[in-house]
Protein backbone atom coordinates (compact mmCIF):
# COMPACT_ATOMS: atom_id res chain seq x y z
CA UNK A 1 0.00 0.00 0.00
CA UNK A 2 1.05 3.65 -0.87
CA UNK A 3 0.39 7.23 -0.04
CA UNK A 4 -0.20 10.30 -2.32
CA UNK A 5 -0.71 13.89 -1.05
CA UNK A 6 -2.61 16.05 -3.31
CA UNK A 7 -2.52 20.28 -2.91
CA UNK A 8 -5.16 21.35 -4.57
CA UNK A 9 -5.75 25.12 -5.69
CA UNK A 10 -8.90 26.77 -6.65
CA UNK A 11 -9.88 29.00 -9.30
CA UNK A 12 -9.02 32.56 -8.53
CA UNK A 13 -12.19 34.04 -7.83
CA UNK A 14 -13.98 31.38 -6.99
CA UNK A 15 -15.68 31.60 -3.06
CA UNK A 16 -13.83 28.93 -0.51
CA UNK A 17 -16.72 27.78 0.41
CA UNK A 18 -18.05 27.00 -3.14
CA UNK A 19 -14.49 25.04 -3.64
CA UNK A 20 -15.46 23.16 -0.11
CA UNK A 21 -18.76 21.63 -1.06
CA UNK A 22 -17.79 20.97 -4.39
CA UNK A 23 -14.67 18.03 -2.93
CA UNK A 24 -17.30 17.41 -0.37
CA UNK A 25 -20.14 16.55 -3.04
CA UNK A 26 -18.46 15.84 -6.38
CA UNK A 27 -14.64 15.10 -5.92
CA UNK A 28 -14.55 12.63 -3.08
CA UNK A 29 -17.64 10.37 -4.83
CA UNK A 30 -15.07 10.33 -7.48
CA UNK A 31 -12.27 9.35 -5.75
CA UNK A 32 -13.94 6.81 -2.89
CA UNK A 33 -14.30 3.72 -5.47
CA UNK A 34 -10.46 4.06 -6.33
CA UNK A 35 -8.86 4.34 -3.01
CA UNK A 36 -8.39 2.54 -0.13
CA UNK A 37 -8.53 5.27 2.37
CA UNK A 38 -9.12 8.63 2.02
CA UNK A 39 -8.77 11.90 4.10
CA UNK A 40 -9.70 15.75 3.23
CA UNK A 41 -8.27 18.38 4.86
CA UNK A 42 -10.58 21.75 3.76
CA UNK A 43 -9.51 25.56 5.10
CA UNK A 44 -13.26 26.00 5.71
CA UNK A 45 -14.91 28.58 8.26
CA UNK A 46 -14.73 26.24 10.69
CA UNK A 47 -10.60 26.81 10.54
CA UNK A 48 -11.06 31.02 9.78
CA UNK A 49 -9.67 33.95 12.10
CA UNK A 50 -7.53 32.81 15.33
CA UNK A 51 -3.15 32.75 16.18
CA UNK A 52 -2.29 29.93 15.10
CA UNK A 53 1.10 30.04 12.84
CA UNK A 54 -0.09 30.72 9.23
CA UNK A 55 2.92 31.15 6.71
CA UNK A 56 3.15 30.76 2.82
CA UNK A 57 6.43 29.28 0.94
CA UNK A 58 3.83 28.35 -2.21
CA UNK A 59 2.16 31.96 -2.71
CA UNK A 60 -0.38 31.27 -2.70
CA UNK A 61 -0.81 28.49 -0.20
CA UNK A 62 -3.12 25.65 -1.26
CA UNK A 63 -6.78 25.55 -0.42
CA UNK A 64 -7.04 22.38 0.32
CA UNK A 65 -5.21 18.83 0.72
CA UNK A 66 -6.57 15.62 0.19
CA UNK A 67 -4.37 12.30 1.72
CA UNK A 68 -5.42 8.94 0.23
CA UNK A 69 -3.86 5.25 0.23
CA UNK A 70 -3.64 3.28 -2.99
CA UNK A 71 -2.48 -0.08 -3.94
CA UNK A 72 0.17 1.37 -5.68
CA UNK A 73 1.02 4.93 -6.81
CA UNK A 74 1.93 4.06 -10.42
CA UNK A 75 1.35 6.64 -13.03
CA UNK A 76 -1.37 4.28 -15.18
CA UNK A 77 -2.66 2.98 -11.88
CA UNK A 78 -3.52 6.42 -10.53
CA UNK A 79 -4.68 7.66 -13.84
CA UNK A 80 -8.39 7.81 -12.72
CA UNK A 81 -7.49 9.70 -9.40
CA UNK A 82 -5.11 12.76 -11.34
CA UNK A 83 -7.86 13.13 -14.02
CA UNK A 84 -10.80 13.52 -10.68
CA UNK A 85 -8.59 15.95 -8.79
CA UNK A 86 -7.51 18.18 -11.82
CA UNK A 87 -11.26 18.20 -13.01
CA UNK A 88 -11.88 19.68 -9.45
CA UNK A 89 -9.10 22.20 -9.06
CA UNK A 90 -7.51 24.83 -11.03
CA UNK A 91 -3.82 22.86 -10.40
CA UNK A 92 -2.54 20.82 -8.17
CA UNK A 93 0.51 19.14 -6.77
CA UNK A 94 1.15 15.80 -5.72
CA UNK A 95 3.67 13.76 -3.24
CA UNK A 96 4.31 9.79 -2.85
CA UNK A 97 5.07 9.78 0.82
CA UNK A 98 6.08 7.36 3.87
CA UNK A 99 3.91 7.84 6.90
CA UNK A 100 5.30 7.72 10.56
CA UNK A 101 2.50 8.45 13.22
CA UNK A 102 4.44 9.03 16.34
CA UNK A 103 1.15 10.16 18.23
CA UNK A 104 -1.87 7.92 16.55
CA UNK A 105 -5.47 10.01 17.69
CA UNK A 106 -6.82 8.04 20.08
CA UNK A 107 -8.83 11.42 22.20
CA UNK A 108 -10.79 12.14 19.33
CA UNK A 109 -11.96 8.75 17.54
CA UNK A 110 -12.62 9.92 13.67
CA UNK A 111 -16.13 9.02 12.37
CA UNK A 112 -16.25 8.55 8.61
CA UNK A 113 -17.97 11.48 6.92
CA UNK A 114 -18.00 13.59 10.24
CA UNK A 115 -15.24 16.43 11.03
CA UNK A 116 -12.74 15.21 13.18
CA UNK A 117 -12.61 17.68 16.65
CA UNK A 118 -10.51 20.33 16.55
CA UNK A 119 -8.39 21.35 13.78
CA UNK A 120 -5.45 19.71 11.59
CA UNK A 121 -2.56 21.90 10.71
CA UNK A 122 -1.05 21.04 7.75
CA UNK A 123 3.07 21.76 6.85
CA UNK A 124 5.18 21.39 3.91
CA UNK A 125 8.54 21.42 4.29
CA UNK A 126 10.65 22.85 1.82
CA UNK A 127 14.17 21.45 1.18
CA UNK A 128 16.66 23.72 3.20
CA UNK A 129 19.47 24.71 1.36
CA UNK A 130 23.09 23.53 1.85
CA UNK A 131 21.70 20.72 4.38
CA UNK A 132 22.33 17.08 3.32
CA UNK A 133 18.86 14.96 3.18
CA UNK A 134 20.02 12.62 5.66
CA UNK A 135 21.25 15.64 8.61
CA UNK A 136 18.10 17.07 7.56
CA UNK A 137 15.89 13.62 8.57
CA UNK A 138 17.77 13.03 11.75
CA UNK A 139 17.22 16.77 12.87
CA UNK A 140 13.79 16.58 12.39
CA UNK A 141 12.92 12.71 13.06
CA UNK A 142 15.42 11.92 15.68
CA UNK A 143 15.84 15.20 17.34
CA UNK A 144 12.70 17.30 16.96
CA UNK A 145 9.66 14.54 17.51
CA UNK A 146 9.72 14.40 20.90
CA UNK A 147 10.19 17.77 21.80
CA UNK A 148 7.28 18.90 19.01
CA UNK A 149 5.02 16.32 21.65
CA UNK A 150 6.00 17.44 24.63
CA UNK A 151 5.72 21.61 24.18
CA UNK A 152 2.22 21.42 22.24
CA UNK A 153 -1.26 20.20 22.55
CA UNK A 154 -1.44 17.91 20.23
CA UNK A 155 -3.51 14.83 19.71
CA UNK A 156 -2.88 13.13 16.39
CA UNK A 157 0.65 13.73 14.92
CA UNK A 158 1.80 12.52 11.51
CA UNK A 159 5.13 12.70 10.00
CA UNK A 160 4.65 11.96 5.74
CA UNK A 161 8.62 11.86 4.11
CA UNK A 162 8.48 13.08 0.52
CA UNK A 163 9.45 9.68 -1.25
CA UNK A 164 9.04 11.44 -4.41
CA UNK A 165 7.00 14.33 -6.25
CA UNK A 166 4.00 12.82 -8.79
CA UNK A 167 3.22 16.03 -9.92
CA UNK A 168 4.79 19.69 -10.04
CA UNK A 169 3.54 21.99 -7.81
CA UNK A 170 6.53 24.11 -7.14
CA UNK A 171 9.49 24.30 -4.24
CA UNK A 172 10.75 20.88 -3.77
CA UNK A 173 9.35 19.45 -0.65
CA UNK A 174 10.83 17.23 1.79
CA UNK A 175 8.30 16.46 4.45
CA UNK A 176 4.10 16.86 4.84
CA UNK A 177 3.24 17.07 8.46
CA UNK A 178 -0.31 16.47 10.21
CA UNK A 179 -0.73 17.98 13.58
CA UNK A 180 -4.38 18.10 15.20
CA UNK A 181 -5.06 20.09 18.18
CA UNK A 182 -7.75 20.84 20.63
CA UNK A 183 -10.40 23.82 18.92
CA UNK A 184 -9.52 26.37 21.64
CA UNK A 185 -5.76 25.70 20.54
CA UNK A 186 -6.85 28.15 17.23
CA UNK A 187 -7.20 31.27 19.43
CA UNK A 188 -5.59 30.76 22.92
CA UNK A 189 -1.79 30.91 22.57
CA UNK A 190 -1.35 29.16 25.89
CA UNK A 191 -2.94 26.19 25.11
CA UNK A 192 -1.39 25.62 21.43
CA UNK A 193 1.58 25.76 23.63
CA UNK A 194 0.28 22.94 26.31
CA UNK A 195 0.14 25.27 29.08
CA UNK A 196 -3.61 26.62 29.74
CA UNK A 197 -3.61 30.06 31.18
CA UNK A 198 0.21 29.88 31.49
CA UNK A 199 0.90 32.93 28.86
CA UNK A 200 4.51 32.60 30.44
CA UNK A 201 5.05 29.02 30.23
CA UNK A 202 3.53 29.23 26.63
CA UNK A 203 6.06 31.49 25.60
CA UNK A 204 8.88 29.20 26.59
CA UNK A 205 7.08 26.37 24.46
CA UNK A 206 7.53 28.31 22.24
CA UNK A 207 10.88 29.68 22.28
CA UNK A 208 12.39 25.92 22.62
CA UNK A 209 9.44 24.79 19.68
CA UNK A 210 11.02 27.23 17.50
CA UNK A 211 14.68 26.78 18.64
CA UNK A 212 14.34 22.88 17.41
CA UNK A 213 12.63 23.73 14.13
CA UNK A 214 15.11 26.57 13.24
CA UNK A 215 18.03 23.10 13.27
CA UNK A 216 16.10 21.90 9.86
CA UNK A 217 14.00 24.41 8.69
CA UNK A 218 15.27 27.28 7.30
CA UNK A 219 12.76 31.16 6.97
CA UNK A 220 10.21 30.75 4.86
CA UNK A 221 11.01 27.12 4.73
CA UNK A 222 7.40 25.73 5.21
CA UNK A 223 4.12 26.26 4.21
CA UNK A 224 1.37 26.07 7.57
CA UNK A 225 -2.23 26.47 7.64
CA UNK A 226 -5.33 24.88 9.94
CA UNK A 227 -8.04 22.91 7.95
CA UNK A 228 -10.77 20.91 9.39
CA UNK A 229 -9.93 16.87 8.83
CA UNK A 230 -12.19 14.65 7.27
CA UNK A 231 -11.96 10.63 7.11
CA UNK A 232 -14.26 9.51 4.22
CA UNK A 233 -13.14 5.85 3.64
Amino acid sequence: MEKIIYALWKAPGMAPATFNARLHSRLAPALLPLVLRLRLNLRDEAVQGGDSPCFSAFNPSPDAVIQLWVNTAYKPARAGIDAAIAEHSARYGAWLVCESNPLPNTDYPNKIGERTEGFSQIAFVLRPPGMTHEAWQGSWQNGHTRLALDVQSTFEYVQNLVVRPLHHAGPELWAIVEECFPADALTDHTIYYACPGDPSGAEANEAAMLKSVARFICENGCDVFPTSQFDLK
